[in-house]
């Protein structure tokens, strides 16, 4: 299974990574470390996880990291493509989610 990571998911982790390194490095290289792990688990079981509840999408995926950071994704064929990472306590505003139904 090839796994794409898109522009916006490595800006996304990126910017968690670096929030979490000011108040505790320890901690953000633990979060990295899980979030290989879960990229790495997702390339051998590409559809584990749940279908994104605000769209609905059967090839759209997410799984939650912590209890609070999504992962989320489009599986296609023989490839998955990670679209972005984000907070669990925050819903997909309509023009992302306008942005990510369109992939699908």
């Amino acid at each position: 299974m090839k796994l794409e990571l898109s522009t916006r998911a490595e800006a996304n982790a990126d910017s968690i990574a670096e929030q979490l390194r000011l108040s505790n490095p320890e901690r953000a290289f633990e979060w990295t470390s899980k979030l290989m792990r879960l990229v790495d688990d997702l390339e051998t079981f590409p559809e584990m996880g749940h279908i994104i509840p605000e769209l609905e999408n059967p090839r759209l995926h997410e799984l939650i990291l912590e209890g609070r950071y999504r992962v989320m994704c489009r599986l296609t064929g023989d490839e998955i493509q990670i679209l972005l990472f984000g907070t669990g306590d925050n819903t997909l505003t309509p023009p992302l989610c306008l942005n990510l139904s369109h992939l699908a």
